[in-house]
């Protein structure tokens, strides 16, 4: 079991009493400005839905502790059961200091858990509101690489992009929410759209051993002489689309010279006459 459903369990059984979704999820937005939550592996990330934060992965994962046995559901609300003792296993430091937040938050009256969650909305969201001036026409490239799902879209939301165009080969991913099926359906609960063009990817024996600069300079010397050449309709065709929708080119890689998506961008720029601005979460 991950370390953040451990805590997740431990805050479900510290507030000694059922919890309604909407609590849970405020209090676990919350709880993330906690030390405590700073010293535990990755916890739960958030993105607004126009109503207050939101998160799939934690959604996900309160099922399978419901399927586990571990928590109880009841029409809108989630109990803790005794059972879920044998798996909590937390330092005791940590514990305490959870236990000690949540006290805190069963102090706290609706209104001003309200106030709290609406004050750390603000200050997440304002860091987005300057990526909002770029025009239509720009190019936007991003990678997701060591991020949940959550942040990935949140920056994507925040910087008013309205597409995903997805130039990976093969969209298979261990991490919840960017294999091509669920990617589209979460992408598209928040109103952004999503395509596909594995044409304009690089096969994956063709990744393989890339350890020197040198590797990843004969890599993308090969993806602009054969793909960017044979997938010519291709690559006029999405320039065109990102010429008229405030587009993102999205792929696995985090840094943006590791990735061909910077080819590609640059083609398309060159060609059109675009502006690209790589998003970073």
């Amino acid at each position: 079991m991950l370390i953040r459903q451990r805590v997740l369990l431990q805050v479900v059984k510290a507030a000694e009493r059922p919890l309604s979704s909407e609590e849970l999820v405020n209090w676990a937005y919350l709880l993330r400005d906690e030390p405590a939550i700073d010293r535990t592996s990755t916890f739960y990330d958030f993105f607004s839905n126009g109503r207050g934060p939101h998160s799939f992965t934690l959604a996900r994962e309160i099922d399978q502790l419901v399927d586990a046995g571990h928590l109880s559901r009841s029409a809108n609300h989630v109990d803790y059961l005794v059972d879920a003792d044998e798996v909590i296993d937390l330092p005791r430091p940590l514990t305490q200091d959870l236990v000690a937040a949540v006290k805190r938050l069963r102090k706290a009256t609706p209104g001003e858990i309200e106030e709290r969650v609406g004050e750390r909305a603000c200050a997440s969201k304002s860091k987005h509101l300057a990526r909002r001036d770029f025009p239509t026409g720009t190019i936007f490239t991003a990678g997701y690489e060591g991020l949940q799902v959550e942040t990935f879209l949140d920056l994507l939301l925040g910087s008013g992009v309205e597409r995903i165009v997805d130039v990976r080969r093969n969209p298979v991913a261990r991490k919840f929410g960017f294999h091509k099926g669920t990617l589209k359906r979460l992408s598209e609960s928040v109103s952004i759209e999503y395509s596909h063009l594995p044409e304009l990817g690089i096969a994956s024996e063709d990744r393989r051993g890339l350890d020197q600069p040198s590797d990843y300079d004969r890599l993308f010397e090969k993806y602009r002489r054969e793909t960017l050449i044979h997938q010519r309709p291709v690559v006029d065709r999405l320039g065109e689309i990102l010429r008229q929708s405030r587009s993102v080119l999205v792929c696995y890689e985090s840094k943006p010279c590791r990735c061909h998506r910077s080819h590609l961008a640059n083609d398309i720029s060159q060609r059109f006459d675009l502006p690209i601005v790589d998003l970073e979460a």
